[in-house]
């Protein structure tokens, strides 16, 4: 949906603090991440040490290689993407010394994400 839809990575990568409404939809959008990802670790198929950040860091980075290789290499994202999804395994676990962001330094920097387009 990423590459179908920019305007679904570029909602979902950012803020929208002048608008309630946006506001409230993202949020939507954003518990629906939780709510996936608390499934997957709680079957046991996620490290349980993966955060909503991450799945925003890798919604960020997924969509840039998008942006720098979609005329050149279309499907470029694929590999990225797969790697990391590799790696957020369960079973590919291991102590990560840096922690997630919290749920205020991401909102943070998807507002700034905002500010700087």
């Amino acid at each position: 949906m990423q590459v179908g839809d920019r305007g679904f990575s570029d909602f979902l990568s950012r803020r929208f603090t002048h608008s309630a409404e946006t506001e409230r939809i993202h949020d939507q959008m954003s518990q629906q991440i939780v709510d996936v990802l608390t499934r997957a670790q709680e079957a046991g198929r996620v490290r349980p040490d993966i955060a909503q950040a991450d799945i925003i860091n890798l919604i960020w980075s997924i969509g840039r290689i998008i942006d720098a290789t979609s005329a050149t290499a279309p499907t470029a994202w694929r590999r990225n993407l797969y790697l990391m999804l590799d790696a957020y395994r369960a079973e590919r676990a291991h102590s990560i010394p840096e922690p997630p962001m919290t749920d205020e330094q991401l909102y943070d920097a998807m507002v700034h994400l905002s500010k700087a387009k």
